[in-house]
């Protein structure tokens, strides 16, 4: 089986519905609420912990990721979108991200902010990739 079938097949696999799912799930409602709060509530506390709007992409990709593995058994194939909309919110917040950050004219600590919030999130992206590929390459 060449790697894209393998991928394919890991991608579209039965959710397997373990404990940790419930983690991106919860950052991914936590990073929303967060955003809310900055939009409602523009006074005192929500000033210091401000995010740009964008982040609501982090937040989607992180919901996808988690709610993917605890579908029930027999479905597949959202699995498989979820997981794949899961992976273009990472890679559409990491473009989005880098186009504001080379955009913007603010000072220096702001743009390396963004730089590592990009990073961690390509790390995470890609660790998440390679664990897909070598999970792929262990059902040969």
């Amino acid at each position: 089986m060449n790697i894209l079938r393998r991928v394919k097949a890991e991608l579209f696999r039965e959710p397997n519905g373990n404990k940790w799912s419930v983690v991106p799930i919860g950052f991914g409602l936590l990073l929303i609420l967060v955003l809310i709060g900055g939009i409602l509530f523009n006074t005192g506390w929500s000033e210091q912990i401000k995010i740009e709007p964008w982040f609501i992409l982090l937040a989607f990709a992180f919901l996808c990721m988690g709610t993917a593995e605890i579908l029930a058994a027999d479905r597949r194939k959202q699995a498989g979108l979820l997981r794949i909309s899961s992976i273009t919110f990472f890679l559409l917040f990491g473009g989005v991200t880098i186009g504001s950050v080379l955009l913007s004219t603010e000072g220096k600590a702001q743009q390396m902010m963004a730089f590592y919030f990009v990073l961690a999130a390509l790390i995470a992206i890609t660790l998440w990739l390679a664990w897909i590929f070598w999970k792929a390459g262990r059902e040969q």
